[in-house]
C-alpha cells in the first residue's frame, strides 16, 4: 500500500496566529496549551500591560480544538495519489479541473492546457463557478486519453493541477459513508470493503479518514460504489446496515437514502417512530409529579425555599384533582349498586303479591275460600321485608321508598281484597250451604 506522502493541511491552526500582531521575539507553537501561552502575547503594549486580550486567546484556543480531518486513499499504486472530487460530465469522454476560487486570472491555465491537449484532442471547454472553485471540464475526442490522467497534469506556479476523468452517463456513482470500521490494517480493511460491498456496486475509490491533532483512525470512511446503468447482473438493494464479516456489522449512509433508523437498524422509519422504544419517562422538577417536564407544570413555581416547604407540604393540586375524580367515580358506582338492589327488591315483592291475587281469585272462583284460607292470602298478601331481613345486601342505610309508602301500598290492597269478596258474596258465588263462612267474612272485614 503507497500513502500520500503530503503533509496534513494544518492551516486552520496556524492562520489565526499569523494573523495576530505579536510584538514578542518568542515564537509561539500552535500545539502549546492555553495555560502556557505568554500572558503579553498578541498585545502591542507587551511590555508595559500584562493584561491578554482576550478575543486574541479565545480565537487560538478555538483553532487548536478544531477538529481536523484528512483523507487518506487507499490501495492506490501511485504513492502521491490523493482521493479526487468526481462530477458527471456532460459528454462520455471528458476530464475536469478544479481550481480554487483564489486562483486568478483563468488565461495562465489556459495556455498550459492548450499544449497539453491540442486542438484535435481537446474538443471543447466548459466553465462552472462555485463559491469555493471553479470547474472546467474539458470534452476530448476519445476513451483513450481520459484515462491517461498523468498527462493532464498541469503545473501553475506553485500549484498542481489534476485532470479528473468525469463521470460517463452510462455509469451511477454514488457516495457512501461508513462508520464502525473495525481495528485492522487499511489493506485488509480496502480489501474486505471491497468484498462486502460487491452486491451493490463495484468499489472504485476507499478513502479513510485520519481525524484529529494527531491523526487518528476512528473508523470512519468513505467509499465510492459505481453501477453501470445497463449491466445483467441485478444489483442489491444497498441498505443502512451492512454485513462487514460474520460477526461485525457497519453501517452506511448516503444522499437520498430515505428514513432509517439508529435504534434497530432498520430502513423505512425514525428513532422518533419506532414503536418498540423505551419512552424515557420525565419528572417534574417543580411538583413532583412524573409525566412532564417543569416547563409545562400547570402549577407555579416557588420563588424561594420557604413557599418551596411550604408548597411540598400541601397537597399537590394535580393530586387533589386526580383524588377528587376517583372519589367521585366511586360513589356513582355505589350509588349505582344500590339502586340496582332496590329495585330487584321492589319487583320480587311485586311478583310476591300478584302470585297472591292471583291465587286469592281462583280460590273464589272454584268455591274453596274459607276462613283459614283467607287468613293465609291475607298473611301470604301482606309479605314485606322481615325484620332484620337484609335481601341481597341492601344497605339498611337506604329505606326502600319509606315505610309510609309501604303501609299505603297494603291498606290499598286490603281495601280491594274486601270489595272483591263483597262484590262475590252479592252474586252469591259461594256454595249455598256456606252462609257462616259469608257471615265470617263479613264480620272479619269489619
Amino acid at each position: 500500500m503507497y500513502l500520500s506522502t503530503k503533509q496534513p493541511n494544518l492551516s486552520v491552526l496556524t492562520d489565526s496566529i499569523r494573523d495576530i500582531p505579536a510584538t514578542s521575539t518568542q515564537k509561539i507553537s500552535h500545539t502549546l496549551p492555553l495555560a502556557a501561552l505568554p500572558l503579553s502575547y498578541g498585545s502591542p503594549s507587551s511590555i508595559t500591560n500584562s493584561t491578554p486580550i482576550y478575543s486574541q486567546m479565545a480565537q487560538v484556543d478555538y483553532n487548536k480544538s478544531k477538529t481536523i480531518c484528512t483523507a487518506v486513499l487507499i490501495e492506490d499504486n501511485d504513492e502521491n495519489a490523493t482521493p479526487q472530487v468526481y462530477r458527471r460530465g456532460t459528454t462520455s469522454h471528458s476530464v475536469i479541473y478544479h481550481l480554487p476560487s483564489n486562483f486568478g486570472d483563468l488565461d495562465r491555465f489556459l495556455g498550459p492546457l492548450q499544449q497539453v491537449y491540442p486542438r484535435r484532442i481537446g474538443r471543447q471547454l466548459k466553465t462552472k463557478t462555485e463559491k469555493t472553485h471553479t470547474a472546467i471540464e474539458l470534452c476530448l475526442s476519445n476513451d483513450i486519453y481520459c484515462k491517461q490522467t498523468g498527462r493532464g497534469t498541469i503545473q501553475v506556479s506553485d500549484q498542481q493541477l489534476l485532470a479528473i476523468p468525469a463521470i460517463s452517463a452510462d455509469l451511477k456513482l454514488f457516495l457512501v459513508n461508513l462508520s464502525g470500521l473495525p481495528a485492522d490494517d487499511y489493506d485488509n480493511i480496502a480489501a474486505q470493503l471491497r468484498k462486502c460491498l460487491s452486491p451493490y456496486g463495484n468499489v472504485c475509490e476507499t478513502i479513510i479518514f485520519e481525524e484529529g491533532q494527531h491523526q487518528w483512525f476512528k473508523g470512519n470512511k468513505y467509499v465510492y460504489l459505481e453501477r453501470p446503468v445497463v449491466s445483467p447482473k441485478v444489483w442489491a438493494q444497498l441498505t443502512y446496515q451492512i454485513k462487514y464479516s460474520k460477526n461485525i456489522q457497519i453501517y452506511g449512509t448516503w444522499a437520498k437514502m430515505g428514513d432509517h433508523c439508529v435504534f434497530c437498524k432498520q430502513m423505512g422509519h425514525t428513532i422518533d417512530s419506532f414503536p418498540e422504544r423505551r419512552k424515557k419517562i420525565h419528572t417534574c422538577h417543580n411538583c413532583g409529579v412524573a409525566g412532564h417536564i417543569q416547563i409545562h407544570c400547570i402549577r407555579e413555581p416557588a420563588t424561594n425555599l420557604h413557599q418551596k416547604a411550604q408548597l411540598d407540604e400541601n397537597p399537590r393540586t394535580l393530586l387533589q384533582a386526580t383524588e377528587a375524580k376517583t372519589e367521585t367515580m366511586r360513589r356513582l358506582e355505589t350509588q349505582y349498586l344500590i339502586d340496582q338492589q332496590t329495585k330487584a327488591a321492589a319487583d320480587q315483592i311485586t311478583s310476591k303479591q300478584k302470585a297472591t291475587e292471583e291465587a286469592f281469585q281462583a280460590s273464589l272462583l272454584d268455591g274453596s275460600l274459607n276462613g283459614p284460607a283467607l287468613n293465609g292470602l291475607e298473611s301470604n298478601s301482606l309479605d314485606v321485608v322481615p325484620h332484620g331481613h337484609n335481601p341481597m345486601g341492601i344497605n339498611h342505610n337506604v329505606e326502600m321508598t319509606d315505610n309510609k309508602k309501604a303501609k299505603d301500598i297494603q291498606r290499598y290492597n286490603q281495601q280491594k281484597r274486601k270489595d272483591l269478596l263483597k262484590e262475590e258474596a252479592k252474586k252469591n258465588v259461594l256454595p249455598s250451604g256456606s252462609t257462616c263462612n259469608r257471615n265470617k267474612i263479613n264480620n272479619h272485614y269489619v
